[in-house]
């Protein structure tokens, strides 16, 4: 079975002069992710961007991958960017701590030699706990509450020492969330709907908020 993800991304309004002005030209971009599974352990990738498309001969944003599945705990990965010749490993493991479902994610770039990883945990059925780091520090933790329509996630940015809070429900067939950055009162509002997703975003020194839309969705074949 394969599968394809496209994705792309369009500014509809931006600020100009404190005011919201609609881009007449704007600059799109987008990027597709192609996946064939063989088999049930084995699962090999291809992803390019719209500037792979106009630069073919120079293949920028061209990345080969693969996903092997050990076992129905362990799955490893690999991708090589054919631009940058970065290679990229990680690993992802399922597992229980103290008897709470938890997930631990790596992944290690040669380019720059970085490690960066998440550690997800079910604290409870309807409470979730995320902790991401870098191989210097923790850079970020977060709480996810569900509480009947409502999922509510506060987090906290260890890096640029700001807390922030998510609220989020289902309207119809889709889905809003309400972002609020306690430290720089920037104020996010976006609505999901199958794969189309609306954001604004508004910074407490502009008057006019960033308006924009981008699609991300998965076809089988």
């Amino acid at each position: 079975m394969s599968k394809a993800t496209p994705k792309a991304g369009l500014t509809l309004f931006s600020r100009e002069d404190d005011k919201l002005k609609f881009v007449h030209s704007p600059s799109a971009s987008g990027d597709v992710a192609i996946k064939h599974k063989l088999g049930n352990k084995l699962t090999l990738g291809l992803g390019f961007s719209d500037t792979t498309v106009r630069k073919i001969r120079s293949v920028p944003g061209l990345v080969l991958s693969g996903d092997l599945k050990v076992n129905k705990d362990v799955t490893l990965s690999a991708a090589h960017n054919l631009a940058n010749k970065a290679l990229k490993a990680g690993i992802t493991y399922n597992t229980q701590v103290g008897g709470k479902k938890t997930t631990f994610k790596a992944n290690y770039l040669t380019k720059g030699n970085a490690l960066s990883g998440e550690v997800i945990s079910a604290l409870a059925p309807n409470k979730k706990a995320s902790v991401a780091f870098t191989k210097d520090q923790i850079t970020n933790v977060k709480l996810a509450l569900n509480d009947g329509p409502f999922t509510y996630e506060p987090s906290y940015n260890l890096v640029r020492k700001a807390p922030s809070l998510a609220v989020s429900r289902p309207l119809g067939r889709g889905k809003y969330k309400v972002g609020w950055n306690l430290r720089t009162d920037d104020v996010t509002l976006e609505y999901t709907l199958e794969g189309v997703r609306f954001l604004a975003h508004k910074r407490p020194q502009e008057l006019a908020p960033l308006i924009g839309v981008s699609f991300e969705r998965d076809f089988s074949f």
